[in-house]
């Protein structure tokens, strides 16, 4: 299980969610949330960064545990609202440590939630973490050099220099999905243009 967070909030004791809720679940009940993949998380953390990426905090930290239970599915039910409710009960009944929520941003790939007042909790073990740089992540691919005299190639702002190969390994996904994945963020249009950038040049990226 992975997760892409401040150092201050790298404690599974789901102290963040408490006041304002989780897109899955209400305030005032704390809700750990994880993400099946490093590239997952690393997405996540990335839609809801403020501002250009080189200005970001620099005490993010990528964390692992392992937690050896199968979480409970939570049904693909309609809307943001139907989970909710689904996973309010859930937490409430305590009956199961994980519960696994399909991603919006990656289907492929699931949000895990931890209910860290379910008995088991205790035996999870605290997130081995490193230092990330979105900074570093999110480099100018070295390859783009090579494409400055192509013309049908858009160009790219500097921050968004997104190393693709790196987010296609760690998400292990081939190029086609995660060419569609970069137009669902929303919050930074530009990369649509990774689209038609990946389907010219997939060969020299890899």
């Amino acid at each position: 299980m992975w997760r892409l967070t401040r150092q201050k909030h790298a404690a599974l004791d789901g102290a963040g969610t408490l006041v304002h809720g989780g897109r899955y679940s209400p305030p005032g009940v704390p809700v750990v949330n994880f993400a099946s993949e490093a590239g997952l998380a690393v997405l996540v953390a990335l839609r809801y960064l403020q501002g250009d990426f080189v200005e970001a905090p620099d005490d993010y930290v990528l964390g692992w545990t392992d937690i050896d239970v199968s979480p409970e599915r939570v049904p693909d039910v309609d809307g943001d609202d139907a989970i909710r409710d689904w996973v309010t009960d859930w937490l409430d009944e305590r009956r199961s440590l994980l519960a696994a929520v399909r991603s919006q941003v990656l289907p492929e790939a699931d949000v895990v939630l931890m209910n860290p007042r379910h008995p088991d909790a205790a035996s999870v073990l605290p997130l081995v973490t490193r230092p990330f740089s979105f900074a570093e992540c999110l480099h100018t691919p070295p390859m783009l050099a090579r494409y400055a005299g192509d013309t049908d190639v858009p160009a790219w702002p500097a921050w968004v220099g997104v190393h693709c190969a790196a987010l296609a390994h760690a998400t292990a996904l081939s190029l086609g999905p995660l060419s569609s994945l970069c137009c669902k963020l929303q919050a930074h249009p530009v990369l649509c243009d990774l689209q038609h950038l990946l389907r010219r040049h997939s060969d020299t990226l890899a």
